[in-house]
């Protein structure tokens, strides 16, 4: 499903990123309570 797709990639991205999961979020255009709940598996 596109959910999963997005899932699996933003932790693909959060997998290599360099950036603390703030930085990473703000960069993404998202808050990091966002960014949590879309890379949590539920």
């Amino acid at each position: 499903s596109l959910k999963e797709m997005e899932r699996r990639w933003l932790e693909k991205v959060c997998g290599v990123s360099t950036l603390k999961k703030k930085e990473l979020a703000k960069k993404l255009g998202v808050s990091r309570t966002t960014l949590w709940k879309k890379t949590r598996k539920g």
